[in-house]
């Protein structure tokens, strides 16, 4: 009989190391027996990601879910579509990830989850064609009003102005973009001279940056559209020792980087987002939808421009300690 425990236990472990890639993969003894819920995030980091991971651990304690965090070192559409796979044929409860860019790959992954009767929410950035619960998180539109708000009122509304986005297929970007120019169209002192497409990577920002700022020596102010080339810009604005001092930037998420540099004057605002918020309720609306209720198809988490005069309202340190798996 005790070999055919061991042994039953044997497969347990062998199964769960296939199936997640690693010991730390295995579902914790204390957690056996709960629902499932599996974040698939895009990245995996210690800032905007690492705080949506720990609202989804946060609420997993909170309402009897085990939960399991899933990023990656870098963006890698295809690298997620196989970890939502993973999660499908380990028949996880409920699925949590962010929408991607226009990928047939993507929404057929996503409707092999619901034909498995796995519900997923997809949470930083919608694809409305997708076969999903629902989605929370950022207005992506609203979110770049207000950050063409912050670049009318630093600049005086005069200038000609750049946007780095990480990818223009890319729904959040496009409609941050979008929101931007809508505020923007408003002030005929103000142009945008050039989008700049960054893919989220320090390096190749660095490189796209330099000779934005070679080939556009009037910019009066940049509008970064995602979290890395706020980072990057104030870097080199840094590095310059006075050239672009009069250059104004709105970032986008929240780092104590980016905190810094609003304390210094060098980055003018970023516009903050809940993630911690995004993970927390996507737990909840599938712990509803478990229980027969219904959830809203889109639901919006909050969103506001932060300078040095509010800087106390956010928490720089909600993404530390995420429990990632990293792939």
């Amino acid at each position: 009989m005790r070999k055919v425990m061991v042994s039953a236990l044997a497969f347990f472990i062998v199964t769960n190391v296939i199936l997640f890639g690693s010991m730390e993969g295995a579902e914790k003894i204390e957690d056996m027996g709960k629902p499932r819920i599996t974040l698939i995030a895009a990245f995996a980091n210690e800032a905007y990601w690492g705080s949506m991971a720990n609202g989804v651990t946060k609420a997993g304690e909170d309402l009897e879910f085990s939960t399991k965090c899933i990023g990656f070192t870098k963006i890698d559409v295809e690298k997620q579509i196989e970890a939502i796979k993973s999660a499908i044929y380990a028949k996880t409860d409920g699925i949590i990830t962010s929408g991607t860019k226009k990928s047939e790959a993507f929404n057929e992954v996503l409707k092999e989850a619901k034909d498995a009767g796995i519900p997923v929410i997809l949470v930083d950035s919608d694809v409305e064609e997708a076969e999903k619960l629902c989605y929370i998180g950022t207005d992506n539109y609203e979110a770049g009003e207000i950050a063409g708000e912050d670049i009318v009122a630093a600049t005086g509304g005069i200038g000609n102005v750049a946007v780095i986005v990480s990818n223009l297929e890319a729904e959040n970007q496009k409609e941050r973009l979008e929101g931007f120019q809508n505020t923007i169209k408003n002030y005929p002192g103000i142009q945008i001279v050039k989008v700049v497409e960054g893919n989220s990577d320090v390096r190749i920002l660095n490189e796209c940056i330099s000779e934005l700022l070679e080939e556009e020596e009037d910019l009066a102010g940049v509008f970064c559209a995602e979290g890395y080339s706020a980072t990057s810009i104030c870097q080199l604005i840094k590095n310059a020792k006075g050239e672009y001092d009069d250059l104004k930037v709105v970032g986008f998420g929240i780092s104590h980087s980016k905190q810094k540099n609003i304390e210094e004057g060098i980055l003018y605002s970023t516009i903050y987002q809940d993630s911690y918020e995004m993970g927390y309720r996507a737990v909840e609306a599938l712990k509803e939808t478990m229980e027969g209720k219904t959830v809203p198809e889109v639901s919006y988490t909050d969103t506001k421009s932060i300078k040095k005069e509010n800087m106390e309202e956010i928490n720089a340190d909600e993404g530390m300690g995420a429990p990632w798996h990293i792939y």
